[in-house]
């Protein structure tokens, strides 16, 4: 009994493809902001551009706070208050609210492609020390 050895060569094709801006949603978050002890903030993630919607939907848009999930809605949808991503309001604001706040939003480019666009801020809190003399 003969065997024949046969060799099957797999052709893998890189395709890159070229995403017009227009495609890509953008988010916008406020300014950095220093804020004294007790103060208040309310962090509003803008989606500012919808991008192409038949093309792109958006997958999920989240609130990180140094890299810690905070809050997260899954297939939001900007048109439906009660389907996107609140304001994030800190209240009475202390030295552990300080640190980088992140929106992310994560989209599907042409229904194929997993895409992140994110905007971040930055909270600092003055501490606030009172100094008597004698």
């Amino acid at each position: 009994m003969a065997f024949k050895l046969v060799t099957l060569s797999l052709v893998v094709v890189s395709f890159v493809a070229a995403y017009l801006g227009s495609e890509i949603p953008k988010v916008v978050v406020p300014d950095s902001k220093v804020l004294q002890h007790g103060d208040e903030v309310t962090l509003i993630c803008n989606l500012t551009d919808r991008g192409d919607i038949a093309s792109t939907p958006l997958k999920r848009i989240s609130w990180f706070k140094d890299d810690i999930l905070l809050e997260s809605v899954r297939n939001p949808d900007p048109q439906n208050s009660k389907d996107t991503l609140g304001p994030l309001k800190i209240k009475d604001v202390g030295v552990r609210d300080g640190g980088n706040y992140t929106c992310l939003l994560e989209v599907l480019l042409r229904n194929i492609r997993e895409y992140n666009v994110s905007d971040y801020t930055v909270i600092h809190s003055k501490l606030n020390v009172l100094h008597t003399c004698s």
